[in-house]
């Protein structure tokens, strides 16, 4: 994939995992990594969307977004109302 390729890829990620709480698109963004156990992605996903339920008016903002070979970093506010659930 090119930089911006990997760039947009991770502007996706935060506007729709993010913004929009869509936990099914986790496993298109996120490989298993068998050094963190056999469960981790399903764990992460479970534990991820029970947090993201208790809030409202996600915005993850992104300040700044760099990008070199296959790596991308991105800065930014990550907002949210904290009123539902635990």
């Amino acid at each position: 994939m090119s930089i911006e390729e990997n760039k947009k890829l991770v502007r996706r990620y935060c506007e729709e995992v993010f913004d929009q709480g869509n936990v099914d698109l986790i496993d298109e963004f996120l490989a298993p990594d068998p050094s963190y156990g056999p469960d981790y992605l399903e764990n992460f996903k479970r534990k991820f969307a029970k947090s993201r339920a208790a809030l409202s008016d996600v915005s993850f903002d992104i300040e700044d977004m760099i990008a070199e070979d296959d790596k991308v970093v991105v800065r930014g506010t990550y907002s949210a109302i904290h009123d539902r659930g635990e």
